[in-house]
């Protein structure tokens, strides 16, 4: 039995693994999907106020309050960058790191550091300025490339999900990460998974290949970037077997 904590990508919330959860749940393995402020169930939070280290903080208190340890942490999308701050704050608590689709982040760098220039312009565009601060907008359904995997829901099912994503702070992306223990999280093994099935806009293969040359395990899904809501049976195989793995604890060294 495993425990995993799973942290979402932006504009969303843990609404969005519930298909994903209930699985793991099912084959008798313990997992957390908690919503990062501002967004989701928790969106009446958005302030002025909400950025990169509000949500490393909601990550880690988690692991506090629930006395977590020997955590699978998976992080997709921005989420890649909460997981690493958090790994940083608690690095004895992780058993192994999980990145899915995500950008890998080193000390200093930010979202829009990491963001090709197209990817950075359109973010840029996307954001609204109110009494809560400057938000950026999420994307349209029709934006989102992702085919419909054996086991996952309809079309129509997965945009009114879509439907339900909310603005999120710009700080998240303009924040950069701080780390202060990179040795130790170094130590803690970790993976990449990649979803293939996104066209030639992919801006996540180059961090797939950049993973591979770091030694990572690295494996491939064919669907779109929002897996947990398109092939949900076949991701959470993966997770599980990613929780299981044996293989040797690889060097951080992008963190050096």
């Amino acid at each position: 039995m495993a425990t995993f904590v799973i942290v979402h990508g932006a504009h969303s919330g843990g609404w969005i693994w519930q298909l994903v959860r209930n699985r793991l749940w099912a084959q008798g393995h313990i997992c957390f999907t908690p919503t990062l402020t501002g967004v989701g169930e928790r969106a009446h939070l958005a302030r002025i106020g909400v950025d990169l280290d509000l949500h490393i903080h909601d990550i880690v208190s988690v692991f506090h309050y629930e006395d977590l340890t020997e955590v699978i942490l998976v992080g997709h999308s921005y989420g890649g960058m909460v997981i690493t701050g958090v790994a940083d704050r608690v690095p004895e608590r992780i058993a192994r790191l999980i990145y899915l689709d995500t950008i890998v982040p080193s000390n200093g760098q930010s979202v829009l550091d990491l963001a090709p220039p197209a990817l950075r312009t359109a973010l840029e565009r996307m954001v609204q300025r109110n009494e809560d601060g400057a938000l950026v907008l999420p994307p349209l359904p029709e934006q989102h490339h992702g085919r419909i995997g054996p086991g996952g829901p309809s079309s129509e099912e997965i945009r009114q999900r879509l439907a339900w994503r909310v603005p999120v702070a710009f700080a998240t992306f303009t924040q950069p990460l701080r780390l202060t223990n990179a040795a130790a999280v170094q130590a803690i093994p970790h993976c990449y998974i990649h979803c293939t099935d996104k066209g030639p806009d992919d801006v996540y293969a180059s961090v797939a290949q950049q993973a591979r040359e770091w030694g990572w395990p690295v494996l491939e899904l064919a669907t779109g970037h929002l897996p947990q809501l398109t092939t949900p049976e076949e991701l959470s195989a993966l997770l599980i077997e990613m929780a299981r793995g044996e293989d040797e604890k690889k060097q951080w060294k992008h963190l050096e």
